[in-house]
């Protein structure tokens, strides 16, 4: 009777241990790999971003800015490639809590290269001149749309990483105002915020993720 409740307990434990291997094995080959991409890319939007700012603010010609755009965009796009194939290839999780951490996790991913509302909001800001704050981190029914079942991404997904979205955004903004940079630095700073609250809503996700199959 004893020996067969060690062996029982013995067993729980090898299933235990399997799944934990298991469970470190999704988070190391899917999770962390595209958490490392994003921060790359989240880095060097921030960098960007800021010294685009900052050469607006201090009168630079913005032809010289727009050209410095575009060099940034090439030197950097293998950054993107590598977040958007690291996406490509997450696999579902069969446990329906953990299925929905890793969606969210994506979605917000996905989230942070919408930027176009941004540009929107910026313009409303010069033409009424107030600020309406917005909400960070709820997943609406719309962000359902942007990637599949199985996480594989949508085309639309995948062009707004790999065609540089914040960046084009304001390259698109300073191009269409090179007599008035206010609006384009205005731009700048809506979509830097952006940019931040969404990489915090990513960062969350992922410390849940990190937990959940880490514990």
């Amino acid at each position: 009777m004893i020996g067969d409740i060690a062996s029982f307990l013995s067993l729980l434990n090898d299933l235990a241990v399997r799944k934990s291997g298991i469970n470190r094995e999704y988070f190391e080959g899917f999770i962390e790999p595209i958490w490392l991409a994003f921060t790359e890319v989240h880095e060097d939007y921030k960098e960007s971003l800021q010294k685009y700012r900052d050469l607006l603010l201090s009168r630079e010609n913005p032809i010289r800015i727009l050209h410095e755009i575009n060099f940034d965009s090439c030197l950097t796009s293998d950054l993107r490639v590598k977040l958007e194939i690291n996406l490509n290839g997450i696999k579902s999780k069969k446990n329906a809590k953990r299925r929905k951490m890793v969606y969210d996790f994506v979605t917000h991913i996905l989230n942070y290269f919408d930027c176009n509302y941004q540009r929107a909001r910026a313009f409303e800001v010069l033409k009424e001149n107030q600020y309406q704050p917005d909400s960070q981190c709820q997943l609406g029914k719309k962000d359902r749309e942007v990637i599949t079942n199985q996480y594989g991404l949508s085309d639309l997904s995948r062009r707004a990483i790999i065609e540089n979205s914040p960046r084009e955004g304001i390259f698109d903004s300073i191009a269409r105002r090179l007599d008035s940079p206010e609006g384009a630095v205005l731009v700048i700073q809506f979509t830097l915020d952006h940019l931040q609250d969404s990489y915090r809503c990513v960062a969350e996700s992922y410390f849940k993720i990190r937990q959940e199959l880490l514990q």
